[in-house]
């Protein structure tokens, strides 16, 4: 089973979640990219390796590796959507202050890791973790969690 919070059944009904699309999914389908909005830089970063090139030879590929690429864009997108979301439903009584601490030291790491990309893309990112971050400090605060 993966750790990762995917959000629960997008359309809940009884005993259809095992089968079922999840939060997470649908939540990364309703997402779009263009070709300009996915920079060569971050799409390399999210593959792990650089984008093939435009060849006569190797055309599929290259169309593989950037649907592969907009994919995992699609789905870091949603995690952040899924994170945002539990930020505004957390109830005031649920956030204790070493929760809050390991959420705040996370959100800075994210946002010191995208800092250090150079990319169009960057700035974008780099406000929603901002926003993110003081939202959850906010939750924090409003919760008495110090």
């Amino acid at each position: 089973m993966s750790d990762t919070n995917d959000g629960g059944p997008a359309f809940p009904s009884e005993g259809a979640y095992e089968y079922g699309m999840t939060l997470r999914d649908w939540f990364a389908g309703q997402i779009t990219t263009t070709d300009g909005e996915l920079r060569e830089a971050v799409a390399a970063e999210l593959m792990g390796e650089k984008a093939p090139v435009w060849t006569a030879d190797n055309l599929m590929a290259c169309v593989v590796w950037w649907a592969q690429a907009r994919a995992r864009f699609r789905y870091v997108m949603a995690d952040a959507m899924l994170a945002a979301r539990a930020i505004s439903t957390l109830a005031a009584s649920d956030i204790s202050a070493e929760l809050t601490q390991l959420k705040l030291a996370f959100a800075d790491a994210a946002i010191a890791d995208f800092l250090s990309h150079d990319d169009d893309n960057v700035a974008q990112i780099e406000a929603v973790l901002y926003r993110a971050r003081d939202a959850m400090l906010a939750a924090a605060r409003k919760g008495g969690a110090k």
